[in-house]
Order: C-alpha cells, then structure tokens, then sequence
C-alpha cells in the first residue's frame, strides 16, 4: 500500500512525492543536473526561494527551488564556495584566486572584489546581521570585513577588518555564533578556534584528534558547535564548558559537510558514503533515517529556512530536495 504525501514547503514546493509504508525513507523532492562534474556548494537564499550552487566547472548558479529551472549563472568561474547575505540582496563567492567577490542576486553584476587573502578562499559566511563577512583561506588565516553600505551609486562595498592569525595550514570552515560575537574555524592543523569578533583574539581551541575539521555549524541556540571529520565522524561541542559533548558514528566515509535545522533539533551530515544522515540534534543520536539516491559523494547539505526541506550536492552531479518527515 502507498501513502501519498503532498508536499508544500510554504509556498515553495508544489510537488508531490510518495513512499510505501515498508520503505520509510523519504524519495527527493526535486532532484536535478546542476554541474558536469560535482556540486560542492548549496545554499538557500534567506527567503528560500532560490539555491545557489557552486560546481565542479567553479560556476556559480542560481536555481529555482521550487523547479530546479536555473535562473542566473553569475560570470564568475573560479568560485570555491558561496554564501547569501542574510537581506538574500548579495551573494558572496570565494574564489581560487585569492580573493572574495559580491554579487547583486538579482542582476547578477559583481559589485566589489575584496582582496588580501594569499591563497584559495575555501569558507565564507555572514554575520547574523550582515554587516561582517567571514572567508577562510589555504593561506591560513581568517579574514573579517566589513560590510558597507551602499554609497551613491547603490553598490555595496567592504574594508578588512581583522586577518585570524593562528593557524598553522588551510582554513577550510569558518561559522559564526547565532548572536555574531563569536566566529569558529577549522583548520588543516586539527584544530577549531573560537575567535573574539570584536577584538579578533583567540579566546578558545579544540583539538581535533588526528582528523580535519572540514566543516563547521553553530546550533541556533549557539550552545553547541558541530564539526564534521574525516575521520567519518562528526563532533559536537560544547561550547559554554570548551569540551567535546558527544562523537557521532554512522558514516562509512569521510564527513564533508553538517547543517543544524532552524528549530536546532535536527543535524543533517552529508558524507563520501554517498548518504544523508539526519541526527537528533540533541541526543546526538542517529534517526532512523538515512537519505540515499546520490550514487556519489555528499560533499554539500544545507536547511531550507523553514526547516521543512535540505538540499544535498554532491560528486553525481546532481542537487536533491528532501522533505523530511515532521517530529513530533
């Protein structure tokens, strides 16, 4: 017997998927080509609206959520990652040239390239409030800029702030704090660094055992610090104690990416096993729930703002929408 779900992410999905009740597992809600080679990037625009994608090819896109119909390929060609101001009007793309550039979303014009970095701009996020852009560099540093506002022409802008110094290779994550005091970031030399925003000191370290932080995620309460390894495991920190609070175990490969759902109770992990494995948040364990239909590497898992969908990216080329069933 078939049980029919009608799916309706307010507004944005107007799809239908379905499952027997013998195989719980939740099918894509929408599952489409977004690159020729790997999509190591995804990421939903505030509203939720619209995923951008950063391929294998290192173009950046725009896509329609609801449909998988591309919308915008910005003419940027070495990006390396992506990320939506919270306003959803910019986009920001590190790139392998060093530097970090700002697109306007809905023309698809670059409005500012920061430079300063020297070497590959791996991470990047937004301050909760927009006015402070994060990048993580191969040249082992952080850099905090600030976000200016649009002068007579319109256009935003940026100065650097601050340049992280203290870790010793690549700085592949960097993730702020729910309340914007506080950036982490994970680095090629084991070790994740809490960083003071206003003073850009250092005011805490995790030792990561033998493993690369490739990844990290703040819960929405900022209480807990997720970092995903390859060493196929995902930690979760506490970060008011600095300790370890519980180790994930479950991947049969290495863990490239984690996302916290809006409400903070679920953790998604995408993992080179090819799955999508949904965690409580809380408990830190495993729902019985894997995600499978990539045929290969997660590289890339992110939350609809309304925590009623994650898309997933990976090395088949391919981006998948899920709806995950509701909690009570």
């Amino acid at each position: 017997m078939k049980q029919i779900l009608l799916i309706s992410v307010a507004g944005i999905f107007a799809i239908t998927a379905e499952r027997t009740m013998a195989d719980p597992v939740p099918k894509p809600l929408v599952a489409f080509e977004a690159d020729a080679e790997r999509v190591s990037c995804v990421a939903f625009s505030p509203d939720g609206k619209m995923l951008a994608t950063v391929g294998g090819d290192r173009r950046v896109r725009l896509w329609e959520s609801a449909t998988g119909k591309e919308r915008l390929a910005l003419p940027e060609r070495d990006a390396m990652c992506a990320a939506f101001s919270p306003d959803g009007r910019i986009l920001a793309t590190g790139c392998s040239y060093n530097a970090v550039r700002l697109w306007d979303v809905l023309t698809g014009k670059e409005r500012a390239t920061l430079s300063g970095h020297g070497c590959t701009v791996y991470s990047l996020a937004f301050s909760p409030d927009g006015r402070i852009l994060a990048s993580g560099s191969a040249d082992g540093t952080a850099k905090l800029w600030d976000i200016l506002p649009p002068g007579v022409c319109g256009y935003p802008g940026a100065t650097e702030r601050a340049a992280l110094k203290g870790n010793r290779q690549y700085v592949f994550a960097v993730a702020f704090s729910p309340d914007g005091k506080t950036l982490a970031t994970g680095a090629g030399d084991k070790n994740i660094k809490l960083w003071d925003v206003a003073t850009a000191r250092a005011i805490a370290s995790f030792k990561v055992e033998g493993v690369i932080a490739r990844h990290l995620a703040f819960s929405p309460d900022g209480k807990t610090l997720a970092s995903a390894t390859w060493a196929r495991t995902v930690s979760l920190w506490n970060v008011p104690e600095r300790k370890e609070r519980v180790v994930l175990r479950g991947h049969a490969d290495n863990v490239y990416s984690v996302a916290f759902s809006p409400d903070g109770r679920t953790l998604a992990t995408g993992s080179g096993d090819g799955t999508v494995k949904v965690w409580d948040a809380v408990t830190g364990k495993e729902e019985q729930l894997s995600l499978r239909g990539h045929s290969a590497e997660v590289l890339s898992v992110a939350f609809a703002p309304n925590g009623k969908a994650l898309a997933s990216g990976g090395c088949d080329k391919n981006v998948r929408l899920w709806r995950l069933p509701l909690r009570d």
